[in-house]
C-alpha cells in the first residue's frame, strides 16, 4: 500500500509540474475570490448599523424643540408629565416607547393614547433607517421583515448554480458583483431621498433587500472558483 501511495504522490507531483504550481496568478485569483466572498458579509451585517433602533420615546405634544436628551429642568418636568414610565423594567429605556398621556381640559386625569411622533437618542447614531422612517412600535415588524427578505435571498444559491452552468462561473460572478453594486446604490438612493410616499419607499426598500440577498450568493460561485485553482 505504501508503495502505491508513494507512486501516486510522485505522479501527482509530476502533474503539478506540468500544469504549473501555485504561483502569482493563483495567488491573485485566490485573493480576488476571498474579496468576493467577504463582500456579502459586509452587506449583511451593515444593516445592524444603518438599521439600528436607538433609544426613543414619544414626542411631547406642542413642543417643537423636543429631543430625547433632557435639555433643562422644565424639559424634564414636561417629559414626566406627558410620557409614562416604562413598565418593562428594562434599563435600556426609562420611558414608554409607544404611549403618551392625554389630559382632559376639564380634569387633571389622563388617559394613554398611542403616539405617532417620536424623538430618538443621538448618543451612538445621528440618524438611522429606523429613526428616519419611524420603524418603532406598530411599525417595528417592518424592520424584521427587511431582514427576513434579505436572508430569503439565500435561496438564490440555486440560481447561481444554474447560471454558472449556462454562462460559466466567471461571468456569473461578474454578473452578481455588478448587480450587487447597482442594487446597493439603489438602496442608498431609496434611503436618502424623500420621493413618493413612505409606503412606496418601504416597498422598494424591501424588494431591493431581497434582490441584494440573491446577488450576495456570489460567494457560492467564488468558493467553487477558489477550489479549482
Amino acid at each position: 500500500m505504501s508503495k502505491k501511495m508513494s507512486r501516486l504522490n510522485k505522479q501527482t507531483e509530476e502533474i503539478f509540474k506540468q500544469i504549473g504550481e501555485f504561483g502569482p496568478y493563483q495567488l491573485f485569483v485566490f485573493i480576488l475570490v476571498g474579496i468576493l466572498s467577504f463582500e456579502p458579509a459586509l452587506v449583511a451585517y451593515s444593516f445592524s448599523f444603518y438599521g439600528a433602533t436607538p433609544n426613543h420615546r414619544c414626542k411631547i405634544p406642542n413642543y417643537e424643540n423636543d429631543t430625547y436628551e433632557i435639555q433643562s429642568e422644565y424639559h424634564k418636568q414636561l417629559i414626566d408629565k406627558y410620557i409614562p414610565k416604562s413598565k418593562s423594567g428594562s434599563f435600556k429605556n426609562e420611558y414608554d416607547y409607544c404611549n403618551l398621556k392625554a389630559f382632559n381640559q376639564n380634569s387633571s386625569n389622563s388617559t394613554l393614547i398611542k403616539c405617532d411622533k417620536w424623538v430618538y437618542s443621538k448618543k451612538y447614531f445621528e440618524s438611522t433607517l429606523t429613526s428616519d422612517w419611524n420603524l418603532v412600535c406598530d411599525n417595528a415588524p417592518k424592520r424584521s421583515l427587511f431582514s427576513t427578505l434579505y436572508f430569503s435571498g439565500s435561496y438564490g444559491v440555486l440560481l447561481s448554480g444554474i447560471l454558472s452552468d449556462k454562462l460559466g462561473r466567471k461571468k456569473t460572478a461578474y454578473l452578481f458583483v455588478v448587480s450587487n453594486a447597482i442594487l446597493n446604490v439603489g438602496l442608498f438612493f431609496v434611503m436618502s431621498h424623500n420621493f413618493g410616499n413612505q409606503n412606496l419607499r418601504e416597498i422598494l426598500f424591501g424588494v431591493l433587500r431581497l434582490l441584494i440577498g440573491i446577488a450576495a450568493n456570489v460567494y457560492a460561485t467564488a468558493v467553487v472558483i477558489g477550489k479549482k485553482i
